[in-house]
């Protein structure tokens, strides 16, 4: 959002922003900064995050031995898009 002249900082996008769905994201920019996000936006934004994920984003240290210690049946569940879900290993 800061790329493309909007005044945005950690604080706003905690508060306005995080964990919403992009579309409510997309109308909270548009009341908050009075002025909608590009039609590209959406994509360049997805394609940047997802590079990032595939960069950085890395298992909790542990995870998978507590995963395969456990002597229960288990399941783990997330409300994120299908596409961030792939294998990070």
């Amino acid at each position: 959002m800061a790329e493309i002249g909007l005044p945005i900082t950690a604080d706003i996008f905690r508060h306005d922003f995080l964990g919403r769905s992009f579309a409510s994201a997309a109308r909270r920019c548009d009341e908050r900064f009075g002025r909608p996000l590009p039609p590209d936006f959406e994509r360049s934004y997805r394609q940047t995050l997802f590079e990032v994920l595939a960069r950085d984003l890395k298992p909790m240290e542990g995870v998978d031995a507590v995963l395969d210690g456990l002597a229960v049946p288990f399941c783990l569940a997330t409300g994120s898009q299908k596409d961030r879900l792939a294998d990070r290993k």
